[in-house]
């Protein structure tokens, strides 16, 4: 028969469910997320992640994250700046998981 398990490279990263780490006010919440069924910030906030409320637009940057390991792409992120951006900050309103597995480090009740 056919072999199915493809390499983690071939999968569409968008697709493909990611480990989450996120890390706010020293406490660490762990979570499996399907991007195809909800956004990022929303997971995160329904799971006790603290993020002011938020454009979703990518422009106010109230939920910026540093991704500590893993990748992200991010759609639009007009409030960062260049810096921050090699920093590996995102906005999560805006990030899609490139990686099987991403770690975000937010600020104490942003």
């Amino acid at each position: 028969g056919e072999d199915f398990q493809h390499p983690p490279h071939l999968k569409d990263p968008l697709n493909s469910t990611c480990w989450i780490t996120a890390k706010q006010n020293g406490n660490v919440i762990q979570f499996p997320y399907e991007p195809s069924e909800e956004e990022l910030i929303d997971a995160l906030m329904e799971r006790g992640i603290q993020i002011a409320s938020t454009c979703r637009g990518g422009v106010c940057g109230n939920c910026r994250a540093t991704v500590t390991q893993g990748k992200a792409r991010v759609e639009h992120s007009y409030s960062l700046t260049d810096d921050e951006c090699r920093q590996g900050v995102v906005l999560c309103c805006q990030a899609r998981p490139d990686t099987s597995d991403l770690h975000l480090e937010f600020k104490a009740g942003q």
